[in-house]
């Protein structure tokens, strides 16, 4: 369970943390207050390696131990936050024309139609490529 997390963590921060913290207090309630360190000790045993190791990797990329480098991309290239509820961040100087046009083109207006409640950016495109790849069934008559 302790590498589960340390994964969520690591690959999605606010998910993560969003969906474990429900489950370690279900853990904690279906094993009852006699039993309730032990989701913390399985937490705990992977995290202990798991934390330093990370704070070491972020500090040698960014300076800082708390702060993810994947933060620092998007604060370095994005306009788009992350969250709907959040401004869009001014444009940065790109040295790329294709980072450019996927940046302030593709990127922002998801964002920006996401912020005006629209269904999500493309549905029907993403529904045509799913079906696209999706096994077809074979229709033989077997009663011959």
């Amino acid at each position: 369970m302790g590498i589960g997390f340390a994964i969520l963590a690591n690959s999605r921060p606010y998910e993560g943390l969003v969906f474990s913290l429900p489950v370690v207090a279900a853990l904690i309630w279906l094993i009852g207050p006699e039993g309730a360190a032990l989701p913390f000790c399985c937490l705990s045993s992977w995290s202990w390696r798991d934390g330093p190791g990370h704070g070491l990797l972020f500090c040698a990329i960014n300076g800082n131990p708390f702060f993810v480098p994947y933060s620092l991309y998007r604060n370095t290239f994005t306009m788009a936050p992350h969250f709907i509820w959040q401004a869009p961040r001014p444009e940065p100087v790109y040295h790329h024309r294709v980072l450019r046009d996927y940046y302030t083109g593709w990127e922002m207006n998801v964002y920006t139609d996401a912020r005006a409640n629209r269904p999500p950016h493309d549905l029907l495109g993403k529904a045509q490529a799913v079906l696209a790849i999706l096994p077809r069934p074979i229709s033989h008559d077997f009663h011959s």
